[in-house]
């Protein structure tokens, strides 16, 4: 790892280096999973709308999934799940 690299970022304490990763310790920071819940929250209205928007009732059944896709997220195996779940 080159000496100019300003941070490295383990996504987990289970990710945090072992001494083959050679990282001066200073220059390492965790990145905890999870959703920052001040600014993120449940907005009933907000809901609402955006159900509205998409022309859903509110007992209907509704999955969003965020998230990059790339192969390694396999959103194929989420779809076919889905697909699977509603045939029940």
């Amino acid at each position: 790892m080159s000496w100019r690299t300003g941070v490295v970022g383990f996504l987990s304490i289970a990710g945090f280096p072992c001494p083959e990763h050679r990282v001066w310790a200073p220059k390492i920071t965790v990145i905890h999973n999870g959703v920052d819940s001040r600014h993120f929250f449940p907005d009933p209205l907000r809901r609402a709308s955006v159900r509205r928007e998409l022309g859903l009732s509110e007992g209907e059944f509704c999955i969003g999934c965020v998230g990059s896709l790339f192969p390694i997220k396999d959103h194929r195996t989420l779809l076919q799940a889905i697909a699977q779940a509603a045939e029940r």
